[in-house]
C-alpha cells in the first residue's frame, strides 16, 4: 500500500469503495486523476457520487463540480438513495454550475454549494474548488481528498477543445498537489476521438464503460497494469455491482 507523509500525516492509496470495483483495479494511487467514459444512461454519475461518499465515510474530504444538475439536486439524489451529507457538512463542497444560468431564483452560495456563472466559467469554477481546497487541506487539515466533476463533456459543449485541455492540465494539477484524486466523467460519441485522445493524456487511468444489448461492462486501464478485462455491472436500488470478481 502507497503511504506518503503529507502535512505531518500519514495517507495511504485511495479506493473508490465500490467493492467489485475495488477487487478488479486495486488501490487507486496518490495524486490520481481518473476519467469516466462511456454512453449515456449507464450510470456515471452514480460512480462519480458513490466514489465521493464513500470517502466521506472514510474521514476523507468530498468536491463535487456539477456541470449537469444544481447543487440541490446533487444533495437530492444522495437522499433519494437513502444517504444525508449533513452529517459530512464540514467536509464536502458543491460547485455548482447550472443554478445561476437559470435565470432568476435561489441561487446564494452556502457553506456547502458554491455558485459559477456557467460551465464556461471554468476561472470560476477553479477559484470555487481553491476555496474548498483551502477549507478542507489546509485549515482543517483533512490531507485526503476527492474531487468529481460531473461532467466534462458540458465543458467541452460550451468551450473549445483547447481551452478545456489548458484549464483541465492546471485543474488536475491542483488535485495532484494535494495528493488527490480526481474522478471526471465523459460522454463517449458525443466528442471527436483526437479530443478524447488529447483528455486522456491528463489523466493517470481510465475506467471505459460499454453496452452490449441489455447488459453494462466496465474495464479499467492505467490504474492496473494491464487493462483489466471486460467485467459486467448492474445498477441495483442505486448500487453499482460488479460481477464475477
Amino acid at each position: 500500500m502507497e503511504r506518503r507523509i503529507t502535512g505531518g500525516v500519514c495517507i495511504s492509496a485511495y479506493t473508490t469503495g465500490i467493492k467489485g470495483l475495488d477487487i478488479l483495479i486495486g488501490e487507486i494511487p496518490l495524486a490520481s486523476n481518473i476519467l469516466v467514459i462511456g454512453p449515456p444512461l449507464t450510470g456515471k454519475g452514480l460512480f462519480a457520487r458513490t466514489i465521493m461518499y464513500n470517502g466521506l465515510k472514510n474521514k476523507e474530504a468530498g468536491i463535487y463540480i456539477s456541470t449537469k444538475d444544481s447543487g440541490s439536486k446533487i444533495q437530492d439524489r444522495y437522499v433519494e438513495k437513502g444517504l444525508s451529507l449533513n452529517q459530512y457538512e464540514d467536509a464536502y463542497g458543491i460547485v455548482d454550475c447550472v443554478s445561476r444560468s437559470l435565470g432568476p431564483g435561489k441561487t446564494e452560495t452556502s457553506k456547502n454549494v458554491a455558485m459559477v456563472g456557467s460551465a464556461v466559467d471554468m476561472t470560476g469554477i477553479s477559484i470555487a474548488v481553491g476555496q474548498f481546497l483551502e477549507e478542507f487541506w489546509r485549515k482543517k487539515q483533512i490531507k485526503r481528498i476527492k474531487v468529481v466533476m460531473e461532467s466534462l463533456s458540458n465543458l467541452l459543449m460550451y468551450s473549445n477543445s483547447q481551452t478545456v485541455y489548458r484549464f483541465l492540465h492546471v485543474f488536475t494539477g491542483k488535485v495532484r498537489a494535494v495528493d488527490g484524486m480526481g474522478v471526471y466523467t465523459l460522454e463517449e460519441g458525443m466528442h471527436d476521438s483526437v479530443v478524447v485522445t488529447t483528455l486522456k493524456q491528463l489523466v493517470q487511468g481510465v475506467i471505459e464503460i460499454k453496452d452490449e444489448g441489455d447488459k453494462r461492462f466496465l474495464r479499467a486501464s492505467g490504474i492496473t497494469p494491464m487493462p483489466t478485462e471486460w467485467a459486467e455491472y448492474t445498477i441495483e436500488n442505486n448500487e453499482i455491482v460488479v460481477k464475477g470478481v
